[in-house]
């Protein structure tokens, strides 16, 4: 407990200090941050095989009152364990929105997940998940959004999927591919991130 609580300490002083922002032609966005080479240093140093690390800018014009993260699991197709993490805040201040998203995704020896989600003005949650067993073993692979994503009300956004297969290989696929439902029928088990905000 004392190390994962002494890497996510160490994660969010990372996160916290990244001053940099990923610049897009869209209004309302989320997307991958873009980081520095010192960075993406420090991001590899704390990579291991038991650690995954995954972050977000998200940046409005407009005022967007409910902030939602949350994590699906499918297995076989259909819907389980949902959600087993996730974090939802109100902002009543009627701003936009200037925030970072970031997943700690320890891989071993069983799957747990961390959300941490800081807004630049102050506001800050962070919830994990408990340790799942069913994930650990069989073929597995994953991606994130690979451009910004425009926010729009009320619309639910993918930002991570990982596939996972008992079998000798998996497919290779994106995140629309991953979301389609006969895709996911022929996986094991998918989990897909996601977040949705409202006015």
């Amino acid at each position: 407990m004392k190390k994962t609580s002494c890497i996510l300490l160490m994660f969010c002083i990372i996160i916290g200090s990244f001053g940099g922002c990923q610049k897009a032609q869209l209004k309302n966005y989320i997307a991958t941050k873009t980081l520095s080479e010192n960075q993406k240093q420090i991001v590899d140093l704390l990579s291991t095989n038991e650690h995954k690390y995954l972050l977000f800018d998200v940046k409005t014009e407009e005022a967007y009152k409910g902030i939602n993260f949350w994590m699906e699991t499918y297995k076989n197709g259909k819907l389980v364990d949902s959600p087993l993490v996730s974090i939802t805040m109100t902002n009543d201040d009627g701003r936009a929105l200037d925030g970072e998203f970031a997943v700690v995704i320890n891989q071993t020896p069983d799957f747990q997940w961390t959300f941490i989600y800081s807004d630049k003005v102050g506001g800050k949650s962070t919830s994990t998940s408990e340790r799942n067993t069913n994930y650990c073993s069989g073929i597995n692979g994953s991606c994130t959004i690979n451009q910004p994503v425009e926010i729009e009300d009320g619309k639910e956004i993918v930002i991570y999927a990982a596939a996972f297969n008992q079998g000798n290989s998996i497919e290779a696929f994106d995140i629309p591919k991953l979301v389609d439902g006969k895709y996911l029928t022929e996986c094991d088990y998918v989990h897909l991130i996601k977040c949705k905000f409202t006015k």
